[in-house]
């Protein structure tokens, strides 16, 4: 390992340093200048030493206080911190010419390495490592062959951070023979309340070569507070873990491992999910890896895990965890799927291969109990940018919505940004609508298209809207743009259609009721009224409903809105809210050749202004401007036979004296004529 063949270096230099001292009995000052240039120059950085201090006696040592290695780059942090270093020589190797260290102490060092691609640390560069040469028999080394060996290495009260990571209260404890095997024992905390490492023990060969080998474990156990700097994990987490891990490499190659990690109480929540509970994660290289969310509760959008709701994932484990899951199962209640998901930097893969999906055992972790089968064909997600590949065919999907059961046929094609549906059956209410729609992953926008032939809109209604006055067979096409990433959530962006109501009604209201009604009770009318039936024309059916609308903000606009009576047609314009039915139309009623005969007009045609209807879908409220009442009523009179019975009555001219005094009581009222 290079940061053990630097060290090993240093301490090489410090021992000839040392022996040179001893020999020439040079105050320690006049060590340091020396002693930095050469350690600079082997480690490709600026060293500083804060002070030296010799000593001989009873075995040669060296202690160096405040040492400084410098940063890669202006600007950066330093590398390291000492606060000191002891050396203490051992005596018997001096005697043969060779460098072995009694112990080598390291008080408060704190070491700060750059982060590399994946996270990793980048080691400084520029060092060129002593090594061992290969020994020129079996008996012993190479002449002049330097021989580095520590009996005992202590480091105390470290810290070491790459990138985000850091790790403090760093205590190790080792040995390291001329072979290039050590034995180490270790422990460290993760800053910030993290999980600790405790009972850590390594032991290493082939140090001084370019394949080390190690077999390393120990345990892991703490709060995952600190975690939260290196990981999604969202604000405050909170949990505890505990678990034990085994690594071996061979050759400078992960060839076995272990690992087995159990939380408790853990809380997190990100703005993607939420989990609560317990969890564990196993795992063996060479065999598989399990993580268990069976006892945790969990959330992902509107979908809800239950704890105690099985939910496993499970892979092979070839080599340790990094670019790529391959084949991972995911077990679901009643189900199972394969996953594959690969991470390069920011970008997440997920493959599912294919598999049909049993909605029923899996209705405790969606919103809605369901039923039916979703077939996936290969599906592919990628995070950036934002991409979907694959279809997924609904098999009677059938949905328990609050407002009555819903059911989808269909199939589902995703192309990169687009998502989209030929056809998709929505039956709903028994009744069935057809939609064609298209999904736009970046911009979080849905085109759709619904169709419908014959069916009962009092059903639709009832289903859509709680409750509903219209019935009857309805027929029409509606288009929309639907804007799923606004800030009030769903918005219904634009939209335009047709629809026709034939044969139908309103229950308890008929405009053309409602304006007979008015007529009715003005003079001109009354002896013309009086015994006639016309029941048949105040019934609330109708013989059809037509429009077609627009979208404006939250309303549907109608500039064509015919509404077709026995004995009269409305045409109206105006809007219709969308959320509460709110009504805002005007327009005029037209009445036809049957009831004009049948009130007493000789083939005139009467057309009543209509100044508003107000109310609600369910609850109209027509308004008719007195006015315009009777100029309908006096435009009728003079039509028919009511101006025969007036001039009868008052003589010839009778008529026109009677217009003349609703003439001066419509200008007395303040009305204009037109």
């Amino acid at each position: 390992m290079r940061v053990i063949a630097i060290a090993a270096g240093i301490a090489v230099a410090v021992a000839a340093a040392l022996l040179l001292a001893a020999w020439l009995l040079v105050e320690p000052e006049d060590l340091r200048a020396p002693l930095e240039a050469r350690l600079s120059e082997a480690l490709g950085r600026p060293v500083a030493i804060g002070g030296l201090d010799l000593a001989l006696l009873p075995t040669p040592a060296l202690r160096a206080r405040e040492v400084r290695l410098g940063p890669a780059r202006r600007g950066a942090p330093p590398l390291a911190l000492i606060e000191e270093v002891r050396l203490r020589l051992r005596l018997l190797p001096l005697l043969v010419g060779r460098v072995a260290l009694g112990s080598v102490v390291v008080r408060s060092p704190r070491v700060t390495l750059p982060a590399g691609p994946g996270g990793l640390p980048e080691l400084p560069a520029g060092a060129t490592a002593p090594r061992s040469e290969p020994p020129t028999d079996a008996d012993g080394p190479a002449a002049g062959a330097p021989l580095l060996a520590i009996d005992r290495i202590r480091v105390h009260d470290g810290r070491l951070a790459v990138g985000k990571l850091a790790l403090e209260g760093i205590d190790l404890d080792g040995r390291l023979d001329a072979a290039g095997t050590a034995t180490v024992a270790f422990a460290f905390d993760l800053e910030g309340g993290g999980p600790a490492l405790r009972d850590g023990h390594a032991d290493l060969e082939g140090l001084f070569g370019d394949a080390v080998s190690a077999e390393v474990r120990g345990r892991i156990e703490g709060g995952i507070a600190g975690l939260a700097a290196l990981a999604p994990l969202g604000e405050d987490p909170s949990g505890e873990l505990a678990g034990s891990f085994e690594l071996v490499l061979r050759d400078g190659s992960v060839r076995a491992g272990r690992l087995a990690l159990g939380g408790e109480d853990l809380s997190l929540a990100t703005d993607a999910f939420a989990l609560e509970g317990s969890a564990a994660l196993h795992g063996e290289i060479g065999d598989a890896w399990r993580l268990e969310l069976t006892d945790a509760l969990l959330r992902v959008g509107d979908a809800t895990k239950p704890r105690g709701t099985l939910l496993e994932l499970r892979g092979p484990l070839p080599a340790l965890p990094g670019e790529r899951l391959s084949n991972v199962a995911v077990l679901l209640p009643g189900n199972r799927l394969e996953v594959d998901a690969s991470f390069a930097g920011p970008v997440i893969a997920v493959s599912l291969g294919p598999s049909a999906l049993e909605l029923a055992p899996l209705s405790e972790l969606l919103p809605w109990p369901a039923e039916g089968t979703v077939r996936i064909e290969g599906l592919r997600y990628q995070s950036l940018p934002p991409s979907l590949r694959g279809r997924i065919t609904l098999d009677a999907v059938r949905l328990a919505l609050e407002r009555g059961p819903l059911e989808l046929s269909g199939t589902l094609a995703a192309l990169g940004q687009r998502i989209y549906t030929p056809e998709l059956a929505i039956d709903v209410a028994e009744q069935r609508i057809l939609a064609s729609a298209t999904y736009e992953l970046s911009k979080e926008r849905l085109a759709l298209q619904l169709d419908t032939r014959d069916a009962d809109v009092e059903a639709l209604g009832n289903w859509l809207l709680g409750k509903t006055a219209l019935v009857g067979r309805l027929s029409g096409r509606a288009r929309g743009v639907v804007s799923l990433a606004s800030a009030e959530g769903i918005r219904l962006q634009s939209g335009s259609g047709r629809f026709e109501v034939r044969p139908g009604s309103i229950r308890g209201f008929s405009l053309l009721r409602e304006a007979l009604g008015g007529l009715a009770e003005l003079p001109l009318l009354v002896a013309q009224l009086q015994g006639r039936d016309l029941s048949r024309f105040e019934e609330e059916e109708f013989e059809s409903l037509t429009a077609e609308f627009v979208v404006e903000g939250n309303a549907l606009r109608f500039e064509d809105l015919v509404l077709v009576y026995r004995g009269g047609t409305a045409s109206l314009r105006g809007s219709v809210g969308i959320d509460d039915g709110a009504l805002d139309l005007s327009g005029e009623l037209r009445f036809d050749r049957e009831l004009a005969d049948e009130v007493g007009g000789r083939g005139g045609q009467v057309v009543l202004p209509i100044a508003g209807i107000g109310g609600t879908v369910d609850r109209p409220r027509l308004h008719l401007e007195p006015r315009d009442l009777a100029r309908a009523a006096a435009l009728w009179a003079a039509q028919g036979r009511v101006r025969e019975s007036i001039d009868e009555v008052l003589g010839p001219g009778g008529t026109e004296a009677v217009e003349g005094l609703l003439d001066q009581l419509l200008r007395g009222s303040g009305q204009e004529e037109p």
